[in-house]
Parts: structure tokens; C-alpha cells; sequence
């Protein structure tokens, strides 16, 4: 996850061709159509984050996931308001505690953002190229 949005930052700055978009917009949408991959993205977010290792993510944990996130991007960490609400929207049986399964829908989200930029920003490269 962190390499994509490390090479998410790549495509914003224009350091990748047409066809590394290509290939990346191809990967990314494997990877979210496939419950294995979606599966082993999920496992390496909570063998970084889940720091106390109980099996969940808590908002802490989601914080500090979220931190990472925002620095590979360059962007400010959202306020404690709106990690709260992103905590509380992924925590979906509302037991104040994120499982894999819950983690796994703002994974899947985050990615089809990615893969979505990616998507304008190849769209902007075929622009450029038919003038």
C-alpha cells in the first residue's frame, strides 16, 4: 500500500510514463478485484500498525496508519476530527475497534482513490499527447 501511494506521488509529480500509468492503473485494479490481494494488503497494514498486536486497529493505530499515508502523499495529516470520523466510518459494527474485514473496506476505498488519480492523470497524458 505505502509503495503504491509512494508511486501515486511519482505519477502526480509526472515522473512515470504512459505506460508504467498504464501498467500501475492494470495492478491496482487487480488488486482490488482480488479478495487475496485486498487480503494481503490488510495483513501488512496491521503487521505495521497493529503495534500491540491484539488483532485490531485501534484509533491510535489507525492514526498512526493514517500519518504514514498522508507523508508518502506530502499531506497534512487530517485533523483528530476527521480521523475520529474516518474511525468511526470504517468501524462498522461499532465496537470501537477495527477489524480486518473492517479495514479491508477503507483499504479498498484508499486504493480505488489511488487507482482513480492515476486514471485522470493518464487521462491528462493522452490529452497531452493529442495536441
Amino acid at each position: 500500500l505505502l509503495i503504491n501511494i509512494s508511486i501515486f506521488q511519482a505519477v502526480m509529480d509526472s515522473d512515470l510514463s504512459k505506460a508504467d500509468i498504464e501498467a500501475l492503473v492494470s495492478e491496482l485494479t487487480g488488486l482490488v478485484s482480488s479478495a487475496e490481494g485486498m487480503n494481503s494488503v490488510v495483513d501488512i497494514v496491521f503487521v505495521d500498525f497493529d503495534k500491540n498486536k491484539d488483532g485490531i486497529i485501534d484509533k491510535q493505530e489507525l492514526e498512526a496508519f493514517l500519518a504514514k499515508v498522508y507523508a508518502e502523499v506530502k499531506m497534512p495529516l487530517p485533523s483528530k476530527e476527521k480521523i475520529n470520523q474516518i474511525f468511526t466510518e470504517t468501524d462498522k459494527n461499532k465496537d470501537d475497534k477495527i477489524q480486518k474485514d473492517e479495514m479491508k473496506i477503507l483499504v479498498k476505498k484508499m486504493l480505488e482513490f489511488t487507482k482513480s488519480k492515476f486514471e485522470e492523470q493518464l487521462s491528462k497524458l493522452q490529452e497531452t499527447l493529442c495536441q
